[in-house]
């Protein structure tokens, strides 16, 4: 027996592990108290808003370079 993590999204169960059930195999499905709370997509725009790209952004081998330069081996 195992027990697997999931929610019902208003249709159907649906496990948010990988599981790989026999047909016509017994469940037990327990309902919990808590609530999932419910994610929106993100659009990509609405992902831009999170980006700071740096004035060094355009050439990462020239930005490493700049780190690096004051190191002695």
């Amino acid at each position: 027996m195992i027990s697997v993590k999931g929610y019902y999204d208003g249709d159907k169960y649906v496990t948010t592990e990988t599981v790989y059930p026999h047909k016509n195999q017994s469940v037990i499905i327990t309902l919990l108290d808590e609530e999932k709370l419910e994610r929106k997509p993100v659009t990509l725009e609405q992902l831009d808003t999170f980006v700071n790209p740096s004035k060094n952004s355009d050439n990462a081998q020239n930005y490493i370079s700049k780190l690096r330069s004051d190191r002695v081996f």
